[in-house]
């Protein structure tokens, strides 16, 4: 058991039932205790999403990528699990090294005041390192409330990424200069992939390690 502050006040509420590196315990721990069915993966790798929309609002711009082809599920660790018995939360932390998005489609929606967009389509891809997805997941009454699972996405290394030739040579300027703002601000990139971490989470989990949507 371990200190944990909650508030102004130290609480000797943590447990931490299992090692991160043993995959096998808390695959038992969560099947015993929350009675979701054990999952030995492996995920499904690469991983296709049929379509997804991404606001990107600093850029006035929506992105919906086509046949979305990710790749490194596989490549996880657990970063962090414990318990908390106060405030009755189970987090645990999924840590990838590396990600590859790709879409051979990409709509790029510049969105405009006043006007309809301008819908543009062309090719992109990004590679994602050093990711951290930090779950945590309210217990009530004994089991996991999976509806009020919180996802938190973390980058800690610059992605690289790409857009194909449509989208920087099109002919009207106002597109150009909102795609150029998106190829040159990493934040585009990273508020793209904060949509995503729900998503790939769900895949890991019910895949590799206990299935609580069954």
């Amino acid at each position: 058991m371990l200190d944990v502050i909650n508030g102004s006040h130290y609480h000797r509420g943590i447990e931490k039932p299992c090692k991160i590196s043993d995959l096998g315990c808390i695959r038992s721990y969560l099947t015993h205790n929350f009675h979701c069915k054990p999952a030995y993966g492996p995920a499904p790798d690469p991983y296709f999403l049929g379509s997804v929309t991404v606001p990107i609002p600093h850029a006035n711009i929506t992105y919906k990528p086509l046949d979305l082809k990710i790749v490194g599920l596989n490549n996880f660790k657990v970063g962090n699990f414990y318990v908390n018995h106060d405030s009755d939360i189970l987090v645990l932390e999924l840590v990838i090294l590396e990600m590859a998005f790709s879409s051979p489609g990409i709509m790029l929606i510049h969105n405009r005041k006043g006007l309809e967009p301008i819908i543009v389509k062309d090719s992109m891809w990004v590679d994602y390192r050093d990711i951290s997805f930090t779950i945590t997941m309210p217990i009530r009454h004994n089991k996991i409330q999976i509806s009020d699972w919180h996802v938190y996405s973390y980058l800690s290394s610059i992605p690289t990424y790409g857009l194909g030739p449509n989208f920087m040579y099109h002919p009207d300027p106002v597109v150009r200069k909102q795609t150029e703002k998106v190829h040159d601000v990493v934040l585009s990139v990273k508020e793209a992939f904060t949509i995503k971490g729900p998503i790939l989470t769900k895949v890991i989990v019910q895949s590799t390690i206990c299935d609580f949507w069954y």
